[in-house]
């Protein structure tokens, strides 16, 4: 991530407000069990390159390594919960000391963690000239890469930010799932860097990697957490989040890739 992305967290897409970074569903499906909802990605494929909002060679060689950095985390994140589950000092900043119940810490890990782990995969199964051809399918996601000029990836020069990534689930838009990776998103800091900055991080803007920005998105992604469990965004920033209502915490996209941050850096013991 450049100097110029003044919030690296903030996954703002002014532009269409479909985009979940923006998109605010209700709060049904909190506390439910842990089962997992009906869902299936069998397809992960990419925008071919020379259509528009391609993905190029040297950006799918970007996007693998993030899908793999987004499992380490969501694997961290579920070790902390079957070695401490809600007890540990991080599960309760996070998830708040009302959201402790069997069922919510069950469900959180297998639909938000665990889901992930299976669910989520660099395009491997070719390419689309368009974001609905194949569609509709709701167990296809299409990767696609627009460009700083592309509407929904233009600089905010007022909010001095710049859009990253922004989920859409299949129906919303377009006939299937589609994740757009903005320019930003390939200019992230490397997972080891995120690391370090959030062992040194104090306050302020925390710069967070690509795998970090996979994880977030796939809290959006009905095919993946369920819909039940859908995201939105209601905070980005590190003491916003800490600052959410418990039912909020709960479905706050942000929070569940911080959470994951935290215990990969600082595993949790029983004693913690």
């Amino acid at each position: 991530m450049t100097l110029s992305v003044r919030a690296t967290t903030v996954f703002i897409l002014s532009t269409l407000n479909a985009w979940h970074a923006f998109a605010v569903p209700g709060i049904s499906g909190v506390g439910q069990s842990a089962r997992i909802h009906e869902r299936a990605l069998t397809s992960w494929v990419s925008k071919g390159y020379g259509t528009g909002s391609s993905c190029t060679q040297e950006q799918i060689d970007q996007i693998e390594p993030a899908v793999e950095y987004a499992k380490i985390l969501a694997k961290a994140a579920m070790t902390a919960l079957e070695d401490v589950g809600a007890s540990g000092v991080a599960y309760r900043r996070w998830f708040g000391d009302n959201n402790t119940s069997e069922n919510t810490l069950a469900s959180i890990k297998a639909n938000h963690y665990e889901a992930v782990i299976s669910g989520l995969r660099a395009p491997e199964s070719g390419t689309v000239k368009s974001e609905d051809e194949g569609g509709p399918d709701k167990s296809r996601l299409v990767f696609s890469c627009p460009n700083s000029e592309h509407p929904v990836c233009e600089p905010n020069p007022y909010a001095g930010t710049e859009p990253i990534a922004g989920m859409l689930n299949a129906g919303e838009v377009y006939d299937n799932n589609v994740l757009r990776l903005c320019p930003p998103f390939f200019r992230q800091v490397s997972h080891s860097q995120m690391l370090v900055n959030w062992r040194d991080w104090k306050e302020g803007d925390l710069q967070t990697s690509a795998g970090f920005t996979l994880l977030h998105e796939m809290q959006h992604l009905d095919a993946i957490v369920g819909k039940p469990n859908r995201c939105a965004d209601h905070a980005y920033a590190v003491a916003d989040c800490e600052k959410l209502s418990s039912v909020e915490k709960l479905k706050n996209a942000q929070t569940f890739a911080l959470f994951a941050l935290d215990v990969l850096v600082n595993p949790p013991s029983p004693t913690k």
